[in-house]
């Protein structure tokens, strides 16, 4: 269903959990190549930072949700230009693989 949408959202509630862990559904997102609206919890701020990756919206809150999705749709050719990278960028920084080399630089 991502590859028929021009704009994937990812809402959530405002919750512990989702201000320590970035949740799957928000990666899968990144890598399907598409504009995503996320909500700007803790975790996923540490990795878009400015916007760099999606747009945020205050989880929880109806109203800015919306507002972030009408501005997603009034500037969608800005937005999917900016985002074209996203999936490169995800692959190259945040795999399984990529996310390990920092453990091995402890020992």
């Amino acid at each position: 269903f991502q590859e028929l949408a021009h704009i994937l959202v990812c809402p959530d509630e405002q919750n512990i959990f989702s201000n320590l862990v970035i949740h799957f559904k928000y990666l899968d997102a990144l890598l399907a190549n598409k504009v995503v609206i996320n909500g700007n919890f803790e975790s996923v701020l540490e990795i878009n930072q400015n916007e760099r990756l999606s747009l945020g919206f205050t989880p929880s809150d109806v109203d800015d949700l919306a507002h972030v999705i009408i501005k997603a749709l009034k500037n969608y050719d800005f937005y999917q230009n900016k985002y074209n990278n996203t999936r490169q960028y995800i692959l190259q920084n945040f795999t399984y693989t990529e996310l390990t080399k920092v453990l091995e630089k402890l020992e």
